[in-house]
């Protein structure tokens, strides 16, 4: 780069340059050019890359007398992680060296600067340690007044560039009203400074401005658009807009203000390339004679200059009265920020409605609007389902005006409950509504209850798909209306099979399957029974020795009862749906003390005493017997006399028998009267 004269002298007139020449180069006239340096995010040098930062600190001084440099300013989020000493010493050594040229800088706060990276409290700590008012405290050109007192958020300074005082407004990441409120007092007394606006958030990469639809910024503040509208273009001596934040990384526009001024904004920030921004900056030399910017992108770090379009251009700077072309508006055609999950979508089939000239309908839902002299246009936008939106924007010769419209939908209710085929809640399961009112989804969540409701759909029909784990899905449809509140219920059916039945009836009539026929059991006895009929089963009960314990409500049932001790008549009756009436009862023996014996199948088993065996008397026999037809009873004989009858397929009985060799009988009886029967021999002493 040749550096023999500071490359802003070849824009003077030839007698500025030898009334300059001639002066020693000690002057500075409104005439004469200036340049000014923009230090984009540089949170990943302070981070990652240390040696990158003062890289770019080093080039600035070392080029200040050559390139006439009078201002630096840093665009926010100078840190990764505002809580981090190390980051914010890397920052202040790389800044140091600016301090030392003399050259005055100003740096803004960004969201990464904050104490906690979303500002929602808005403390600033370790920002106003290292870059707050007492950095700036011994400086002419520190301005002293702040917002919050005592911070460093919102500052400004006063620099003399090009023989003109400028003021330098640097406001936080998306400032709040009383921020703005704060700016204008600051604006009001200093009516005869041209003003160079700061701010970290301002501007998105296709050089529109940041709008209520950037979800990560703080919403309930003033976004880029806002910020323009309420402050930005309100001021005559306000010039030029920069920003970074947005990772786009660059973009540029010149507007024209509510009093006719131009006001150039522009966006550059190169976090996301290699090196976390490769040690990119902005070179901003002002040509006074030709009211232009010439902007440039530059690295000291590796000695390279982007020259594409966003990054080398030059920017119209004040009005002269010259401009040439069609009077345009341009803009977006937005749901509105709502705080819904479907909103600021594109609305592709709004209808835009101009006073004058011509409308198109762009792509991506954008719209623009030309006209053949530069008037007041008075623009309405509607849509179905959506409050319509009036504007009136100013146009201008070769300067588009920016109209974005962000409709509000109109909202009514949708709510239901959704259970599963038996009437049981399901919770958990997903609403998921398309179509309607809504250019995205929208999805509702059951409560513990299965309920759900939002007062926040738009009006429009709705195809509503229902689903819910183990539960096949289900799709509806549902109409919502302007303030209404609609009810759409859904069933599921589950994809779990269902449980096999407790007891299968294999004939007409009722099957009892547990307990068997004379059967002996301990309490709680386990109940299971089954009825079929040519037509549906309507109910069940059971009865205990006549009298009613329990009415089930299906075909098939497993109960559990507590029976009292003894012998015991069980009924289980069935009904059909016409009325048809079924039963079977059986017999069986509850016994607290579990057997001391247990059939080894069918047939009857003797467990003592043990065939061959020479026993005292008296003795204890133990038998069971077991049969599919459930056993009626047992009966004991010894040398085929009977000694007991016992009810139930379990007997523990005492035997007297005399000395000497005896037979043990034991005869059990089943449900279909088959006899089964088994006999030992013992020895009696």
């Amino acid at each position: 780069m040749k550096n023999a004269l500071p490359t802003w002298a070849g824009r003077l007139a030839p007698l500025a340059l030898l009334l300059l020449l001639a002066t020693g180069g000690l002057a500075q006239t409104a005439t004469d050019d200036f340049t000014v340096i923009l230090l984009p995010d540089t949170q990943e040098y302070t981070q990652y890359y240390p040696q990158i930062f003062p890289a770019q600190t080093q080039w600035i001084a070392a080029q200040q007398q050559a390139r006439n440099i009078q201002l630096v300013i840093g665009l926010g989020d100078i840190v990764n992680d505002g809580n981090s000493d190390a980051q914010w010493q890397n920052a202040d050594t790389a800044m140091r060296t600016i301090d030392q040229a003399g050259i005055p800088y100003a740096m803004a706060i960004g969201n990464h600067d904050y104490d906690n990276q979303a500002p929602v409290a808005r403390t600033a700590t370790k920002f106003n340690q290292y870059f707050g008012p007492q950095r700036y405290a011994g400086y002419s050109w520190y301005g002293g007044a702040t917002y919050p007192q005592g911070s460093n958020e919102n500052f400004y300074t006063t620099v003399t560039m090009g023989g003109r005082t400028f003021l330098v407004l640097v406001l936080e990441f998306v400032p709040r009203d009383a921020v703005l409120d704060w700016a204008r007092q600051v604006m009001q007394a200093n009516t005869d400074k041209e003003v160079l606006l700061v701010t970290h958030s301002y501007m998105y990469g296709d050089s529109t401005r940041v709008d209520q639809c950037d979800n990560n910024d703080l919403t309930r503040d003033n976004d880029g658009e806002e910020t323009w509208t309420k402050f930005a273009s309100q001021y005559p001596n306000i010039s030029l807009v920069v920003s970074g934040h947005i990772t786009q990384p660059t973009g540029k526009r010149v507007d024209v203000g509510a009093n006719g001024n131009l006001v150039g904004q522009m966006l550059s920030n190169y976090q996301a390339a290699k090196n976390g921004g490769n040690g990119y900056l902005r070179i901003l030399t002002f040509h006074p004679l030709t009211n232009t910017i010439d902007v440039q992108t530059y690295s000291p770090y590796d000695n390279t200059n982007l020259t594409d379009s966003g990054n080398q251009f030059t920017l119209k700077w004040h009005a002269d009265g010259l401009d040439t072309g069609t009077p345009t508006i341009v803009g977006k055609l937005r749901g509105a920020r709502v705080g819904y999950n479907f909103d600021c979508a594109k609305l592709t089939d709004a209808t835009v409605t101009a006073s004058q000239g011509t409308v198109t309908l762009l792509n991506d839902g954008r719209y623009s609007v030309t006209t053949d002299l530069p008037a007041s246009v008075d623009l309405t936008v509607a849509r179905p389902g959506y409050y319509s939106a009036t504007q009136t924007i100013a146009t201008h010769a070769g300067y588009p005006a920016e109209g974005d419209f962000f409709l509000k939908p109109i909202m009514g209710t949708l709510a239901g409950h959704v259970k599963d085929q038996s009437g049981a809640a399901i919770a958990g399961a997903t609403v998921l509504l398309q179509g309607g009112g809504i250019p995205v989804s929208k999805s509702l969540t059951t409560n513990a209850t299965g309920d759900y409701s939002s007062s926040t759909i738009p009006v429009g029909d709705y195809q509503v798909s229902l689903s819910a784990t183990n539960y096949y899905p289900a799709t509806l449809s549902a109409t919502v209306s302007e303030n209404t509140k609609t009810l759409l219920n859904a069933v599921l059916q589950s994809t779990t099979p269902p449980p096999p039945p407790a007891c299968a009836a294999t004939t007409t009539g009722v099957t009892i399957c547990t307990p068997g026929n004379g059967a002996t059991v301990a309490s709680p006895v386990t109940v299971a029974a089954g009825a079929q009929s040519s037509v549906a089963i309507k109910f069940m009960q059971v009865y205990l020795d006549g009298k009613w314990l329990q009415t089930i409500n299906a075909s098939s049932f497993s109960v559990s009862l507590t029976i009292a001790d003894g012998g015991h008549r069980l009924t289980v009756l069935a009904k059909d749906v016409n009325g048809t009436v079924y039963q079977t009862a059986e017999t069986i023996n509850v016994s607290s003390t579990p057997p001391a014996c247990t059939a080894g199948g069918d047939g009857v088993t003797i467990c003592s005493p043990t065939a061959g065996a020479t026993v005292a008397s008296p003795t204890t026999l133990n038998a069971a017997a077991q049969s599919s037809a459930g056993i009626k009873f047992l009966q004991i004989y010894v040398d085929g006399v009977s000694q007991q009858t016992v009810t139930g397929a379990y007997a523990s009985v005492q035997l007297t028998m005399s000395s000497g060799s005896h037979r043990v009988s034991v005869l059990a009886k089943d449900g279909a009267g088959v006899i089964w029967k088994n006999t030992v021999n013992v020895t009696t002493q």
